[in-house]
């Protein structure tokens, strides 16, 4: 009998409290989909051993990037950046990847994964030329507050080609990853999901929360891909 999908879900430091962050909402959703989830502290030095420990990965929401990741220097504009969280998600994320294990990040998640495979992002929207949408709503994160255009016929098919999210962020995908491509954008062009290039893999990235909306379909991608490791393993 295939055992339940171990999902490792990256978790917040609390440089100000003995302990780690993590909102209930991604372990709950992850459990509802049928995976086990694993809270992963920060711990760089720990990368082989939980890779070789889990079925799959989801990057969770969180603060700024440092902009060495991605060659630049960091603007003014750019905030509580974590350089030990940063380490050890964008190793974790390039471990996972060249076992061929399926991914999922959320928001800072989707940018951390481009990062990782060797893209970029914005520092801040209003570095972007272009005007943009209010993508850092002030209503409650369970509201949605703007549209997107999915143009991944996959993602499309789970979701519609037109999906409403809500919004929680200040830097976006500036240059997508070569192992990437882009899956859906914002009227304004900001890109809002990513997905694998290579179609025998899961990779998604997802730029808004789904966790706070009522769409399971992420998390049970995300659980299925993994099931589908443990079964050709």
């Amino acid at each position: 009998m295939t055992h339940m999908p171990v999902i490792g879900l990256t978790v917040n430091g609390r440089p100000d409290l003995p302990g780690i962050d993590c909102r209930q909402a991604y372990y709950r959703r992850l459990a509802a989909a049928g995976a086990l989830p694993m809270l992963l502290p920060p711990l760089p030095q720990q990368i082989a051993a939980y890779a070789a420990k889990i079925d799959g990965l989801l990057l969770s929401g969180g603060g700024d990037v440092d902009a060495h990741w991605f060659g630049q220097p960091a603007s003014p504009l750019a905030h509580a950046a974590d350089a030990r969280r940063d380490a050890w998600e964008i190793g974790l994320c390039r471990a996972l990847w060249r076992q061929g294990k399926p991914i999922l990040g959320i928001c800072r998640g989707m940018q951390v994964l481009n990062i990782a495979l060797g893209g970029d992002i914005w520092q801040d929207l209003s570095l972007r030329p272009q005007p943009c949408l209010e993508h850092n709503q002030s209503r409650p994160r369970q509201q949605t507050s703007h549209l997107v255009e999915i143009c991944q016929g996959n993602l499309a098919a789970g979701l519609g080609r037109r999906y409403a999210v809500n919004s929680l962020h200040h830097q976006a995908v500036r240059r997508i990853a070569p192992d990437l491509i882009p899956a859906a954008y914002a009227s304004d062009g900001i890109c809002e999901a990513l997905w694998a290039k290579d179609g025998r893999r899961f990779a998604l990235g997802l730029q808004w929360h789904p966790e706070y909306l009522p769409e399971d379909a992420p998390f049970q991608w995300l659980t299925a891909a993994a099931r589908l490791i443990i079964q050709r393993s």
